[in-house]
């Protein structure tokens, strides 16, 4: 999950640069804003996970769910907050970016240590 994680935050400071350099600060902000809500609840997620894999046989699948359902609304509401407090938002570096950060998952998991 580590390896998950740190392709995660990689991506979204590469599309961040990438931004800045090709649309501006305004554009590599909002990449970088939507990288970490995508980010940041992962690895909550990831800690839980980790937390509660030890419980009893039964409660690791409701841990899963339970752990999910509340990553993605932190997600959503982390999202939306930039939005609403970053003045400059822009919404398409920021959906490349979070397209990119959520697909990079698979990715991170077809990586051998």
């Amino acid at each position: 999950m580590r390896k998950v994680l740190l392709l995660q935050a990689l991506v979204t400071l590469v599309a961040s640069a990438l931004f800045w350099l090709f649309s501006g600060r305004d554009a590599a902000i909002s990449a970088l804003l939507s990288g970490l809500a995508c980010w940041a609840p992962n690895v909550l997620f990831a800690l839980n996970l980790r937390l509660f894999s030890s419980e009893a046989a039964g409660t690791g699948v409701a841990v899963f769910f339970v752990g999910e359902i509340i990553k993605l609304a932190a997600a959503g509401l982390l999202l939306y907050l930039a939005a609403v407090l970053f003045g400059n938002f822009s919404w398409v570096p920021a959906l490349v970016t979070m397209a990119l950060v959520l697909n990079s998952s698979f990715l991170g998991l077809l990586i051998r240590e």
